[in-house]
């Protein structure tokens, strides 16, 4: 149900009962690339979605 497995849920609960929060240790995210679209990606985008 959380899309967790049972042993993470109890290493979150046994974390929030002994701090009182829990804390996120997965780290800094990776800068994801930049995304540009030109005007001409754009209407090709656009004109796409009207034939779908």
């Amino acid at each position: 149900m959380t899309g967790k497995s049972e042993s993470q849920v109890t290493r979150l609960i046994r974390q929030y009962l002994d701090t009182g929060r829990i804390r996120d240790r997965r780290g800094a995210q990776a800068h994801a690339f930049r995304r540009r679209y030109t005007k001409g990606d754009i209407g090709l985008l656009a004109w796409g979605r009207r034939g779908a």
